[in-house]
């Protein structure tokens, strides 16, 4: 009986060892997992702004294009 009690002892002490060596891992390793996945969604979504504005801004670009009326430009004889 006292050998019973003290193998679940010793299984109860490495439990509650085990837990809290991964709660630590988790305290520290979840925040920086954390840091790294929402800084790379925000990283990705400034680039994507950037792509659409780029492309909107090229395109807008093209339409605003001034067209030099020809009678205006002189060429000179060389």
């Amino acid at each position: 009986m006292a050998n019973l009690l003290r193998g679940r002892i010793k299984f109860a002490a490495a439990l509650i060892v085990a837990i809290l060596i991964v709660g630590i891992i988790f305290i520290f390793l979840l925040p920086i997992l954390l840091f790294w996945i929402i800084g790379g969604l925000v990283l990705f979504v400034i680039s994507l702004a950037i792509g659409f504005f780029s492309m909107f801004h090229a395109k807008h670009r093209q339409k605003k294009q001034i067209e030099i009326p020809k009678s205006r430009v002189k060429i000179k004889d060389l």
